[in-house]
């Protein structure tokens, strides 16, 4: 399994208390497949951000999708097998994952290909290592 840590601070009003506060968001993408029969990787440089709509609202949690790459390199059939919490999160990972950019392996020759990837939403409030380890360890719990 791959995965790509990318970590946001976000910087949310919460008219309760009257003032900023620093939440840090991190968004894990992990392939759940073997990566020795890839043909597409992910292009890294579109970010998959934590939706400012979740960390509003504190959502954290997880979602697994399978899709297939075009043989142009775009994700389609994208389908939810797994989501926790099911509706707020779930939409949010699908256009996520709609709008990653893929690339062919080495020398390969441009054919479609199924993909089943899981996304990890995790908030944290004391640092950015912090919400990393977090997030290392929410992976490693069963998405269902």
């Amino acid at each position: 399994m791959k995965a790509l840590n990318i970590v946001v601070l976000l910087m949310l009003f919460i008219p309760q208390l009257g003032n900023a506060r620093s939440i840090y968001g991190e968004v894990l993408v992990t392939n759940l497949q073997g990566q020795d029969s890839m043909l597409w990787s992910r292009i890294s440089e579109k970010q998959t951000l934590y939706p400012i709509e979740l960390a509003r609202t504190s959502v954290t949690g997880c979602s697994v999708i399978s899709f297939d790459i075009s043989e142009e390199g775009r994700a389609e059939n994208l389908k939810v097998e797994s989501s926790v919490p099911k509706k707020p999160l779930a939409k949010f990972a699908l256009k996520a994952v709609k709008r990653m950019d893929w690339e062919l392996l080495g020398e390969n020759t441009a054919r479609a290909e199924k993909r089943i990837i899981r996304l990890d939403y995790c908030l944290g409030d004391i640092s950015t290592e912090a919400t990393k380890e977090q997030c290392a360890k929410q992976v490693l719990l069963n998405c269902a």
